[in-house]
């Protein structure tokens, strides 16, 4: 039964949510937010932000740019009576010019036409109390601008964004700068690593002079009571656009493929109302209207179908909002190319302008040369299929034009094949491997690969099937899991994207004159064509982890082939049966962060003999390892704060998703609880989960590592300490670079054939040769299959071999060791080994230079004998 307490709490929010005149997506962002978060806090009495999975060192606080380096933007001129193209030093709206001058704003408007410093001070400036978290410390200056519609966004000389509203809205404070963007918490945006050094930006923003939204096939939605604001930035190399919106956590983690599969490199980059314009050295252009919600990535507030349907309601009608909204995405547009003859040149200089309702109330302009030689820029309507030149006062320089889009009589034979031969390197990433059944064992005969798959928020890859006589191909569209943690890199930084996926396919890609190839087929796919996200996905750089949501009789686990080392290391593993759960922690230890533990800016030659002029070098040394320490320390800190967050908000949607169910609400879809509770449960639990399994593994592969450079530090520390009262020195001779190094030195055999008392049976004891970060050894009862082995690892180890190396009269090694299971169930290794619940276990390790023994403390003062040698 429902507590009555509960009950009156929830109709009173519901109650306080009516009366509030705000944002129907934020109302609804705000009821995720208070009720996934907020709402078990009511109980708990303690309050739990989202976690930052970022690394301290990612961000990019230096002084990077001079105070006029933006200027050479300036295409309109030098104070210039009226904006006509957007640059990130001159940008405008409708109602508003800003131009920078000296790194202060500028503005100027139909009612005062001469420019004049923006709210007096150019620079942006808090009205809070310095007391007040809303307080803020002016900046020295402004670097870059950009505005659409109703805000503003201004960018420092220390990267960070401020924002203000041009326009009243419901709950914003008009003409007052903030710091604060993103959602569920409302932070400052910090530009890091990943798009400080970008080619372009802009903010852009679809609400009420657009009103709707239009889908593939033709259905208008309209935009809700707030709509959106997102931020663009054209990667460094200009073939991927990362972003990061008013209702996301902020952080750069979500991204767009480029257009031609992400091989076409945009020069410059325009926004406004949520669509994107491209062009590239060539004179190539592209348009694409995509945001978060319009890709399909929102499902808790938006109904989405991949199936054609027919709306009945129109975008300027409000219930418009809540039908089914079409994916996949638009693709990318490419825009007529515009005729040059003459002497008509085109410059990097591109404005896109809201102007209308819909998605093709939108202007492009290219600033340029007409073919008489006058300047100004080439426009038309983004649905028209013509351009024309409006002449104007613009300042270009040689510099401006774009090198290779030049009128075809004057293109040389060697610019004509520059042209076509202009394209990035491919963002797909190559995939293969097998089918498992529900007990994680391999199915025989069975191949599968994807070689075209790109690691950002939506696209589309072929899975093909092959049982050596027939393959077939299933269309797949991954679109990446909302969540409210902060992220880096995810997919290439050592943590998973998570994507829901929907398939597309034929039917006769089902049929099969092989029925057991069938049969599998049926299981995975039947029924499941055009379903919205009947599939899930875990992918990183390294592999990708497709499985079904519901009946989980079967899952595909794939790998790349990009990193030779890691492909050396698999193939020494060959012939072992690896479980997908394996190969993911397996991969852990060869990608980023840890992967860096090699790196020659972290080591020093153990061989070498060493001066004092080589001090400087070791102290770098030394100050590189102890950033790096922070570094991982920070970012397993990050992961277990995760863990613990989504773990709690999970709690707390349960509880909102009992009182739903109980109340009929999730019935409902006025407001969208039913919309909310459909994937509202998917999603945090996929947050809560993924995270648990993160943490617990970077929980067993972070702190050897960590050990290690503890132990790194230590001896390099004694090293410099030797140098200031010796000409010459080494490094300790017991110092080694990883375990497999120490195992060695212990005179430890690479694997031992034992016997297990507590199992009564022969058992096997192995290095992890191919991972020498690795603290410990595999047990395990069969010898060629390790799937069911338990890991020995050895916390303490590098400190216990420390003792034992440099006290003569010691022979007997000993060191404590802990017990992870590898087995997908822990009942499978209990019952081989004899002991139950060995996860909760601590033991012993004994080597005397002969003899090997692992003990296991079972009880109170008694231990079990598992391995004897």
């Amino acid at each position: 039964m429902t507590h009555p307490y509960s009950v009156i709490i929830f109709f009173t929010m519901l109650t306080i949510f009516k009366k509030i005149d705000y944002c129907y997506k934020h109302i609804h962002r705000l009821f995720i937010n208070l009720f996934f978060i907020f709402f078990p806090i009511l109980f708990l009495s303690c309050l739990t932000a989202p976690s930052k999975i970022v690394s301290p060192n990612l961000y990019n606080e230096s002084k990077t740019q001079e105070i006029f380096l933006s200027e050479k933007n300036n295409v309109n001129g030098t104070m210039p009576k009226e904006l006509y193209i957007n640059t990130l030093s001159q940008t405008f709206t409708s109602e508003y010019q800003f131009i920078l001058r000296a790194g202060r704003i500028c503005v100027k408007t139909s009612e005062n036409p001469n420019w004049s410093l923006f709210l007096n001070t150019g620079l942006p400036f808090s009205t809070s109390k310095k007391i007040s978290p809303k307080w803020f410390e002016t900046p020295e200056y402004i670097t870059e601008i950009s505005c659409d519609d109703d805000s503003l966004m201004a960018l420092d000389n220390y990267n960070r964004m401020y924002r203000i509203y041009l326009k009243k809205l419901p709950r914003e404070r008009l003409l007052e700068w903030d710091i604060t963007f993103g959602w569920p918490v409302q932070e400052q945006v910090i530009l890091n690593d990943l798009v400080c050094d970008n080619r372009a930006w802009g903010i852009s923003v679809r609400r009420s002079n657009i009103l709707w939204y239009e889908d593939r096939y033709g259905n208008q939605h309209h935009y809700g009571t707030m709509g959106l604001a997102t931020l663009y930035f054209l990667s460094n190399d200009g073939q991927k656009i990362y972003f990061t919106d008013s209702g996301m956590p902020v952080d750069f983690s979500n991204s767009i493929l480029g257009p031609e599969k992400g091989s076409y490199i945009a020069e410059n980059l325009a926004t406004s109302g949520s669509t994107l314009f491209l062009i590239d050295k060539t004179g190539k252009m592209y348009t694409r209207l995509i945001d978060f919600d319009t890709m399909g990535c929102d499902p808790m507030f938006f109904k989405y179908t991949y199936k054609k349907e027919n709306q009945p309601y129109t975008g300027k009608e409000y219930i418009s909002n809540f039908t089914s909204w079409a994916l996949p995405n638009e693709d990318w547009k490419k825009e007529p190319a515009i005729p040059l003859k003459g002497m008509a040149r085109l410059t990097k200089f591109i404005s896109i302008r809201q102007n209308g309702q819909g998605n093709f109330a939108r202007s492009l302009r290219v600033a340029g040369i007409s073919a008489d030689g006058k300047t100004g820029f080439y426009c038309k309507n983004i649905s028209d299929t013509e351009w024309s030149f409006k002449e104007a006062p613009l300042s270009i320089s040689k510099k401006d034009l774009l090198p290779l889009a030049l009128p075809k009589n004057k293109l040389t034979d060697k610019q004509k094949e520059k042209i076509q031969q202009y394209k990035g390197v491919s963002q797909e990433i190559s995939y293969s491997g097998y089918i498992y059944d529900a007990y994680d064992n391999k199915i025989e005969d069975l191949n599968c690969y994807i070689s075209d798959f790109t690691m950002t928020s939506e696209g589309q890859c072929s899975l093909h099937i092959s049982n050596g006589s027939e393959i077939k191909t299933f269309l797949l569209y991954p679109i990446e899991m909302w969540t409210y943690n902060v992220r880096y890199n995810p997919g290439l930084d050592g943590t998973p994207k998570y994507y829901f996926i929907t398939s597309n396919f034929d039917k006769s890609e089902l049929v099969s004159n092989d029925k057991d190839f069938q049969k599998i087929l049926e299981n995975i796919f039947g029924e499941k064509n055009n379903v919205l996200f009947s599939f899930s996905a875990e992918v990183t750089n390294n592999y990708f982890y497709f499985t079904t949501k519901k009946d989980n009789n079967y899952s595909i686990f794939l790998s790349s082939n990009k990193d030779k080392n890691l492909e050396l290391a698999k193939s020494k593993l060959k012939d072992y049966a690896f479980s997908p759960q394996l190969y993911k922690t397996f991969f852990t230890f060869y990608t980023y962060p840890l992967n860096k533990y090699k790196s020659n800016k972290l080591s020093l030659d153990p061989c070498k003999e060493y001066t004092g002029i080589d001090i400087p070098e070791i102290e770098q040394k030394i100050k590189n390892n102890k950033e790096y320490l922070t570094e991982l320390n920070n970012h397993l800190k990050s992961i277990k704060k995760a863990d613990y967050t989504t773990s709690l908000s999970r709690w707390g949607y349960n509880v909102t998703d009992l009182l739903m169910s109980v109340t009929l609400l999730n019935k409902l879809n006025f407001p969208k609880f039913k919309t909310m509770s459909t994937f509202g449960s998917e999603l945090i639990s996929t947050n809560a989960s993924k995270y648990q399994v993160l943490a617990e593994n970077l929980s067993a592969t972070y702190p050897p590592v960590i050990n290690l450079i503890k132990n790194r530090i230590n001896y390099y520390q004694k090293l410099e300490e030797k140098l200031y009262t010796e000409t010459h020195a080494k490094i300790d001779s017991s110092y080694k670079d990883d375990y497999i190094s120490y195992f060695q030195l212990l005179n430890i055999p690479n694997k031992l054939r034992g016997y297990s008392v507590s199992a009564g049976k022969t058992c096997f004891l192995t290095q992890i040769k191919e991972l020498p970060y690795a603290n410990g050894f595999l047990l395990y009862f069969d010898e060629n299959n390790i799937d069911n082995a338990v890991y020995v690892y050895m916390p303490s180890f590098l400190n216990d071999v420390s003792k034992f190396l440099h006290n003569t009269s010691k022979t007997n090694f000993k060191t404590n060791v802990k017990f992870y299971s590898l087995a997908k169930s822990n009942i499978i290794f209990s019952k081989q080994a004899g002991i139950r619940n060995i996860n909760d276990k601590k033991g012993l390790l004994t080597w005397n230079g002969t003899n090997l023994q692992i003990t296991v403390h079972t009880q109170l003062f008694k231990n079990e004998l598992i391995f004897l040698y």
